[in-house]
C-alpha cells in the first residue's frame, strides 16, 4: 500500500487487497488482452489480506470481516456514506518517531457493469496538511484570545496607571535590548562565547541584568492582565536560561532570543496603540514627578510676596503653589472613557 498523500488500494470482497502496483500490472495485461499473461500473473503474485495491510489484530480482523459481509448484503438499500462510516478502520498511523502521524482512510464503492458491487477503493489520505492547518487555527485562536484579554486589561485599569506601566516596560525592554546588543557585538566577538553572558564582571553579569529586566516586565504585565506580553517575556527568559549551557550549540538560541526581544517591543507598541483607541489621544503617557522635588519647589515659593510681583510672575507663582492639588473634575475625567 502506498500511504502517501494520495495513496490507494483495492479491497476485494473476500478481504484481500490489490495494491496500486498490482492494479497497474492488471491494466497493462488487460490492454494486451493476453490470457496467458494474466493467468501467469495470478499464479506468481498472491494477494495480501486486509489485516496484514492495515496491521489489524485478530479481533479487529473479525470486525472488518463482519463489515465486509454487511457491505455485500446492504450496499443496494443503504446509503454508502453510512456504510463507509461503519468501517472498523478509519485511520492508521504513518511514519516513525516524530514524523509519525494519522493517515485517514476513505472508502469508495466500485461497481461492475451490471451495477453490482465489484470491490471497494480505499484511499489513504495523509492528514499532515490538516494537522498543520489545525495547529495554525489553534495558534490564531490563542492569539485572538490574548488580544481580547489585553483589551479587557486596558479597559479595566485607569489610563494613567497603564501609561506608567507601559513607559516603565518600554525603558526596561530598551535597556535589555541595548545590553543584549552590546553582548552580541562586544564580548561575544572577543571569543568569550555564551559563557561570557553569565560571567560576573563587577556587580552584575549581562545575563543577570537581562533576566532581571525581563522578569520585571513579566511580573508587571501579569499583574495588569497583559498575558501576551507576560508570555513573551517568559519565552525570552527561557531562551536566556538555555544559553547557560555552554556545551550546546548557541547560534539558534541566540537568534531566537534576538527575535523574541524584537517581538516583545512590537507587542508593547501594539498595546500603546490599543490604549490610544480606548482611552483617546494624550492618555498613553503619564508624567511622573518625584514628590521631594515638588515639595521643594512649592516650599521655595512660600516666602515670596505676590503683591510685589508683576502680574505675569504672580500668575506663574500661584500656579506653582497649586501643583500638589488637583480639582475633582481632573480626578474624575480619567474614568469618562472607561465608563
Amino acid at each position: 500500500m502506498d500511504a502517501g498523500s494520495a495513496g490507494f488500494f483495492i479491497l476485494n470482497l473476500d478481504g484481500t487487497v490489490t495494491n496500486a502496483k498490482e492494479l497497474a500490472e492488471l491494466s497493462a495485461m488487460a490492454s494486451r488482452k493476453s490470457a496467458n499473461d494474466e493467468g501467469s500473473r495470478r499464479d506468481t503474485s498472491p494477494r495480501l489480506p486486509i489485516t496484514a495491510v492495515l496491521g489489524l489484530n485478530p479481533e479487529q480482523g473479525a470486525q472488518f470481516a463482519k463489515w465486509l459481509d454487511l457491505v455485500a448484503k446492504r450496499h443496494k438499500d443503504m446509503r454508502w456514506e453510512k456504510l463507509a462510516s461503519l468501517a472498523p478502520a478509519q485511520e492508521i498511523r504513518n511514519g516513525q518517531g516524530g514524523d509519525e502521524g494519522p493517515v485517514r482512510l476513505a472508502y469508495r464503492k466500485l461497481e461492475d457493469g451490471q451495477g453490482g458491487l465489484a470491490a471497494i477503493a480505499v484511499f489513504a489520505i495523509d492528514s499532515a496538511p490538516s494537522r498543520a492547518m489545525v495547529r495554525q487555527l489553534e495558534e490564531e485562536r490563542m492569539r485572538h484570545r490574548l488580544e481580547v484579554r489585553d483589551v479587557l486589561a486596558l479597559a479595566a485599569n485607569p489610563p494613567e496607571t497603564v501609561g506608567a506601566f507601559l513607559e516603565d516596560a518600554r525603558m526596561r525592554l530598551d535597556d535589555a535590548r541595548m545590553a543584549w546588543d552590546e553582548y552580541l557585538y562586544g564580548g561575544k566577538d572577543k571569543g568569550s562565547g555564551t559563557s561570557g553572558l553569565w560571567q560576573v564582571d563587577g556587580c552584575e553579569s549581562a545575563g543577570q541584568h537581562l533576566f532581571r529586566e525581563l522578569h520585571m516586565v513579566k511580573g508587571n504585565a501579569g499583574a495588569f492582565g497583559f498575558e501576551s506580553l507576560a508570555a513573551g517575556a517568559q519565552e525570552s527568559e527561557d531562551l536566556l536560561e538555555a544559553l547557560k549551557d555552554i556545551s550546546a550549540s548557541p547560534d539558534r538560541t541566540t537568534a531566537r532570543l534576538t527575535s523574541s526581544l524584537t517581538g516583545l517591543r512590537s507587542q508593547l507598541d501594539e498595546l500603546q496603540r490599543a490604549m490610544k483607541l480606548i482611552a483617546g489621544e494624550g492618555q498613553d503617557a503619564m508624567a511622573r514627578i518625584l514628590k521631594w522635588k515638588l515639595d521643594r519647589l512649592v516650599a521655595s515659593t512660600g516666602g515670596i510676596n505676590l503683591e510685589k510681583l508683576e502680574p505675569a510672575l504672580r500668575t506663574i507663582l500661584e500656579a506653582t503653589r497649586k501643583l500638589p492639588f488637583l480639582s475633582p473634575s481632573y480626578l474624575v475625567r480619567k474614568y469618562r472613557n472607561l465608563v
